[in-house]
């Protein structure tokens, strides 16, 4: 099923939540909505979903405009972030709730949706809690059965709103690897509401970056990690070593010894140089580096950290790099860095 949106806008009262908001998602394709809190991302789902009305805009299915459809003809399934279990009904009769409320000849026998249930149990491994209730199950496990219920009606879609918001890190960490592996399965056109990067990266074939009702990129989890088109996406993927610059003829100055760079395509003017921790390599002192003094060594895991006072442009300033292991840097060292991979926006400018 292939998705398109186009040009949605959507305001609730004087707050816009969407702003001309066009994007393409592919047949089979698990897409990520990410972005943080109020960015509109679950706006756009419920959109999609026929849950909300855009103020402007059309939604299309295959090419076929779907506003005027209701949501149980659009065919779409949900998984939210509380599971939305029926508490009196066992998990074989959550899961098989969607098949039994259906009419005429769409409706299954009672021996296929009991053949399609257990299939779905057995598929998300949880065929041997048929017959228990929503209160017997860790959340890990309620979850497991919201997704099947979404799919027993055999979506076009699959929506997942939040869905391992609500659980602890370990076993949010176990159950999208599941999904991801139970998506190459199944090949049922995904979207992925979540504000959590690291859960967008790990799981969609694409990442959608969302921000104050805007689309700020979209592209794989390796594009939007190494190539982020915007400040804010540079800012809120991963960690960002951040220098106040100078935009001059095509080059931005780094320290007070004259170490310039290119400013990959910023204009003129005032700018921010941005990097990743892992994107400056040890150095020798000399002026084509900058000049740092060790002020912090940390370790944990197989993480490496130096808090690092560089000489910038304009005075000194302070950053977090990576070190490599066999290095033994001490606090108070003087060290050499080179950013090897970086970025430069140009500063927004600031009403009055």
């Amino acid at each position: 099923m292939n998705i398109e949106v186009k040009n949605i806008t959507k305001q609730f009262g004087a707050f816009a939540a969407l702003k001309d908001v066009s994007l393409g998602i592919k047949s089979g394709e698990l897409m990520a909505l990410l972005g943080p809190s109020g960015s509109g991302k679950t706006t756009l789902l419920r959109i999609i979903a026929g849950l909300e009305w855009p103020d402007a805009g059309q939604v299309f299915f295959n090419g076929v405009d779907v506003m005027s459809m209701t949501v149980r003809s659009r065919n779409v399934g949900f998984v939210f972030q509380h599971y939305a279990l029926f508490r009196h009904m066992t998990v074989f009769e959550n899961v098989a709730f969607g098949l039994r409320v259906r009419k005429g000849p769409d409706r299954a026998s009672e021996a296929q949706i009991k053949e399609r249930v257990m299939k779905l149990l057995n598929l998300v491994h949880i065929g041997w809690l048929a017959d228990r209730y929503p209160s017997q199950l860790s959340g890990g496990q309620r979850q497991r059965v919201a997704l099947a219920r979404a799919l027993a009606i055999e979506p076009s879609v699959l929506l997942l709103d939040e869905p391992f918001g609500a659980l602890d890190s370990k076993v949010r960490k176990d159950l999208r690897r599941w999904l991801r592996r139970l998506h190459d399965e199944l090949h049922v056109t995904s979207i992925l509401v979540t504000h959590d990067q690291e859960e967008a990266l790990e799981v969609a074939d694409r990442v959608v970056v969302m921000g104050d009702g805007r689309i700020e990129q979209v592209g794989t989890p390796a594009e939007i990690y190494d190539d982020p088109a915007t400040a804010f996406v540079h800012e809120f993927i991963g960690e960002s070593v951040m220098l106040p610059v100078k935009v001059e003829g095509g080059a931005v100055e780094l320290n007070s010894h004259g170490l310039k760079l290119d400013a990959r395509g910023a204009p003129e003017g005032p700018a921010t140089f941005y990097a990743r921790p892992d994107d400056f390599r040890i150095a020798e002192l000399h002026a084509q580096h900058l000049r740092g003094r060790v002020t912090g060594v940390r370790r944990f895991g197989a993480t490496r950290r130096l808090d690092v006072e560089i000489d910038g442009k304009n005075g000194p300033a302070h950053i977090e790099t990576s070190f490599p292991a066999g290095f033994d840097p001490r606090v108070g060292d003087e060290i050499g860095l080179y950013p090897e991979r970086y970025r430069v926006f140009a500063k927004p400018e600031t009403g009055s």
